[in-house]
């Protein structure tokens, strides 16, 4: 809450008339810049740039504000259009005079072939806490594609994060992947799952792994595959300090009989 009112006020601070002091404008694009003095003693600034071209054009825009109190919001945007496709992006943080601060981004670009967004965001206070999130996504003749992932961090450095990656294919192709990981403590624990299908057959994995205080270690990974025919193997492999690394695996054909792996 500290840092969304600081941020209003910023922006508060900031809402007067903009005082030309470079402006510009020709066939084919123009340009603006302006600076204000605020009451709080600080600066509020911008610019914009637009060019424009037979079959193209590309602009870009910029603001920033003070506070004068070490506080300041900055932000900025362009975009880029051609016959076959449109791009843009944008971007903005705020900080407070305490060191509390936020950023953000957004982005994207469609044509004929697909298209791909994405969007990430971060926040951390001075006591250390913190959280980010990052998402994108998109399309291709090929099929499509998506992404996630996040984190958060308390005062005393425990950390939780998390992922997710997958796509969809052509003729029934797909994967996805998961994670997530936990540093509590000193401890640490990380968990993990993979699946995947094509035309040559399909495989899944999965695994988990801990850590505690003292360094001790452990974990396990399973596995799964299954061909085209029919034919499939399953795997789990152990580790535990102190005694290694261990590994079973059965293999089966196109009925279901064991058979020697190979």
């Amino acid at each position: 809450m500290k840092l969304v009112n600081t941020i209003a006020g910023l922006m508060a601070i900031a809402s007067f008339s903009f005082i030309p002091v470079d402006t510009a404008q020709a066939a084919g694009g123009s340009r603006n810049h302006v600076m204000v003095q605020n009451r709080a003693g600080g600066v509020s600034a911008g610019s914009a740039v637009v060019t424009r071209g037979p079959s193209a054009a590309h602009g870009r825009a910029g603001g920033l504000v003070t506070d004068g109190q070490g506080g300041v919001a900055a932000g900025h945007g362009s975009y880029v259009r051609t016959p076959g496709a449109i791009q843009g992006s944008a971007a903005g943080m705020a900080r407070d005079g305490h060191g509390n601060a936020a950023a953000v981004s957004v982005g994207g670009v469609a044509g004929m072939g697909g298209g791909r967004a994405h969007f990430s965001a971060a926040g951390k206070d001075t006591a250390g806490n913190a959280a980010g999130v990052s998402v994108g996504g998109g399309t291709t003749p090929w099929g499509e594609f998506g992404h996630a992932a996040g984190f958060t961090r308390d005062a005393n450095g425990n950390v939780q994060g998390g992922s997710v990656a997958g796509y969809q294919g052509l003729n029934g192709r797909f994967g996805l992947r998961t994670g997530n990981t936990t540093v509590s403590d000193g401890a640490v624990s990380h968990d993990s799952a993979l699946e995947m299908s094509g035309v040559r057959g399909s495989a899944s994995s999965s695994a988990w792994f801990y850590r505690d205080e003292q360094g001790n270690t452990t974990g396990t990974r399973e596995t799964t595959a299954t061909s085209q025919s029919g034919a499939s193997y399953e795997g789990t492999t152990t580790y535990t300090q102190g005694y290694g690394a261990t590994h079973t695996s059965t293999c089966y054909n196109a009925y279901g009989e064991v058979v020697p792996c190979r």
